[in-house]
């Protein structure tokens, strides 16, 4: 996705001749860095597999976008308004320190404590 610059679409309302009617205007949106380099179809990936890691956690590591019930455009747009917040690194922090908490557990439980 480097160098590539997309074209969001807004729509705006405004007073022509006394009624109302919108246009469009088009705005560049900058690639969040975490997606920079990425072709499109990683990019995907890591945006969906944000959203799952938020939304479900760790625990199934086959966890995928569908298995969230929800839209998959709105658990795509959740994963990239995570990236775009800078959220990605917390996430990935939560998960890594749920994971060692875990093998402390199972670690702690083979011991017999």
């Amino acid at each position: 996705m480097a160098g590539v610059q997309r074209a969001a679409w807004t729509t705006s309302p405004r007073t022509v001749s006394g009624q109302n009617s919108g246009y469009a205007a088009i705005t560049r949106v900058q690639s969040p860095p975490a997606l920079d380099g990425l072709q499109l179809r990683q990019a995907i990936q890591v945006i969906e597999r944000a959203a799952v890691l938020d939304l479900l956690g760790y625990d199934d590591p086959n966890a995928g976008l569908y298995d969230l019930h929800m839209n998959a455009a709105k658990a795509r747009a959740h994963g990239f308004r995570l990236i775009c917040e800078g959220r990605l690194e917390a996430l990935l922090d939560r998960v890594h320190a749920g994971n060692v908490g875990d093998w402390i557990s199972l670690i702690r439980d083979s011991m017999g404590r």
